[in-house]
């Protein structure tokens, strides 16, 4: 990976030389992106859609990072005025370069550039130009079957600027794809060609975001005829986030609810530990790891708060709270209106973390009809959302997903662990 070591400006009336610091990358990475695009496919018009793609890579060790990349469904308008279904959710390991662009030959589709942008060793001003190897990962029906592709990407520095008034870098970057069968990834793919061309923003430090927004053309060839043109845009923010103190949002939630003490998850066979809103953190003990086998995987327990049929627990994606026994007509996503005061006091919960972003994501005990389980988890996730976001949450910050029977709690062989099991999830998410 090329790294960053000189950029000098060359003005109208001076020449100034600025360094570009080498302080690092953030401990924690929120990445978005964005796809804008029309669609032909065997040259009829399909219309415009709009995907969304969004994670959080935490450091791991040295330039390692791991996490999660949450699919939108794909919509027909960008405009997201409800809250966003997530179609799948995908966990992710990544090597990052020092200039924070994921390096090429990682596995996995996200995101679908790498060792991008890249810049020289020597000096640059304004208008050098200069090429770069780099990577495209060709995923365009997002079914998880992917082709990495070689690009040769030839770059052009602008000049400084700003973007979301952090001082930094624009440059503009152009591609070409071109992909014949033979050559790894889609053994049902023929070609593809298309053409790119990138408008990229580079911060001087490690506090602000890069970005890269892009215009883009590629024409798809399957076996069998079948041919697919898209174009329309990228753009893909990587933005360094402060991560979530999970102690203190524990203690946030219990203030809003005016409790007096909420209790933290602890490790099987330990006693919970209280949390008082004027205390120092109290860290949760790590339980075991998963014995092989094992039908339940083994996890912090879960910890009743003081608000009726809300638990509390840490998770891998950040802070669970566990809607139980909640009512619903049967066989339905409709909430009876007994649950109006549950919903009003966990809103004002999530109110009080502004900024974050809320996954809405529903469970279903297992009772042999994982397709029904699905549907009917991803539908009480929905309702929930809905609920939230008409008691103000907004709708830009919930996410929701029906997980159906695949997360278990508890066994599904009596009613009492099936009971367990068919629950709603708020992760207040890192």
């Amino acid at each position: 990976m090329l790294c960053i070591a000189e950029f000098v400006f060359s003005g109208f009336f001076a020449t100034a030389q600025e360094v570009l610091p080498q302080s690092g990358l953030p401990e924690l990475y929120r990445v978005v992106e964005k796809h804008n695009f029309r669609k032909r496919e065997n040259g009829k018009y399909q219309g415009a859609a709009y995907r969304e793609l969004r994670g959080t890579l935490k450091r791991e060790s040295g330039l390692d990072y791991a996490g999660r990349f949450y699919i939108l469904e794909e919509t027909k308008r960008a405009a997201q005025l409800v809250a966003a279904q997530i179609e799948e959710s995908v966990p992710v390991r990544l090597g990052l370069g020092k200039l924070g662009a994921v390096k090429a030959g990682n596995p996995g589709r996200f995101p679908t550039m790498r060792d991008f942008p890249a810049v020289p060793q020597e000096a640059i001003k304004e208008g050098t130009i200069w090429q770069a190897p780099a990577e495209r990962i060709l995923d365009p029906m997002f079914s998880g079957v992917i082709t990495p592709v070689p690009v040769h990407v030839e770059y052009q520095y602008v000049g400084p600027g700003e973007y979301k008034g952090f001082p930094g870098h624009y440059l503009k970057a152009k591609y070409a794809v071109r992909y014949r069968r033979g050559q790894g990834g889609d053994p049902e793919l023929d070609e593809v060609s298309g053409s790119h061309e990138a408008n990229i923003f580079l911060p001087y430090g490690k506090d602000g975001p890069w970005m890269v927004s892009e215009i883009f053309r590629e024409l798809y060839r399957w076996r069998g005829g079948r041919e697919l043109s898209l174009e329309g845009t990228i753009l893909t923010v990587f933005e360094g986030v402060s991560p979530l103190e999970r102690t203190e949002t524990a203690q946030r939630i219990a203030e809003v609810l005016q409790k007096p003490e909420l209790l933290v998850p602890a490790g099987p066979g330990e006693t919970p530990q209280p949390v008082l809103p004027a205390t120092p953190p109290v860290s949760a003990p790590a339980g075991p790891k998963k014995p092989p086998g094992a039908e339940i995987p083994a996890r912090p327990s879960f910890v009743e708060t003081p608000l009726p049929g809300i638990e509390l627990r840490e998770s891998g994606e950040g802070v669970a709270l566990t809607l139980n026994n909640l009512n619903f007509k049967p066989d339905s996503a409709e909430l009876l209106a007994s649950e109006v005061p549950r919903l009003d006091e966990l809103a004002k919960a999530l109110l009080s973390l502004p900024g974050r972003t809320f996954l809405v994501a529903g469970h279903a005990a297992a009772t042999g009809r994982p397709e029904g389980e699905k549907q009917l988890s991803l539908e009480r996730a929905r309702s929930i959302a809905e609920a939230l976001q008409k008691r103000g949450v907004p709708a830009d910050k919930l996410l929701y997903e029906g997980r159906g029977s695949s997360q278990p709690v508890a066994p599904n062989t009596d009613a009492a662990g099936r009971e367990r099991n068919r629950r709603v999830e708020i992760i207040i998410l890192d």
